[in-house]
């Protein structure tokens, strides 16, 4: 059978054969085929983003391969993404808020800080059910790897 057969007593797209479906068929087929990998594309984004949607407990952290636990005023840290895209953490003790991004290509979390401007960036190295493994960077000092519980879910 011939890949793409063309009626030569009427040229037009209805009459248009690939693979023995005709032409809309063919377009038919496509869309659909289309819509499937979107959706496939989207629930895998969909499925890092209901994981990040939750609370976080800081477990411990590493710095140049050294890894300390939680000093006293880190005991209670923790970091909330919510679903409305704002945050709650709290870090060494001090309460923060404001809004979250995740790039997915980068997988990069961006946490906007609603009283100071900042924009703290956090790669994701690790995302799974119950652990969340960030590294921070920063370019006066070395990268700090934190990693973290889930401790709710939302």
């Amino acid at each position: 059978m011939p890949l793409i057969c063309i009626s030569l007593n009427r040229i037009s797209p209805y009459n248009l054969n690939i693979m023995g479906l005709k032409f809309t068929d063919t377009l038919l087929l496509l869309f659909t085929a289309s819509l499937f990998s979107l959706s496939a594309q989207t629930d895998e984004k969909s499925q890092e983003l209901r994981t990040l949607m939750r609370t976080w407990k800081y477990a411990k952290c590493k710095i140049l391969q050294i890894t300390y636990p939680p000093e006293k005023n880190e005991a209670e840290d923790l970091l909330t993404l919510n679903k409305d895209g704002s945050f709650f953490q709290i870090d060494n003790g001090q309460q923060r808020e404001g809004i979250w991004e995740y790039l997915e290509e980068t997988k990069e979390l961006l946490l906007h800080l609603s009283n100071s401007g900042i924009i703290e960036k956090l790669v994701i190295e690790t995302l799974k059910n119950d652990e969340l493994i960030l590294r921070k960077s920063e370019a006066w000092r070395f990268d700090v790897i934190i990693y973290m519980k889930a401790d709710s879910y939302h």
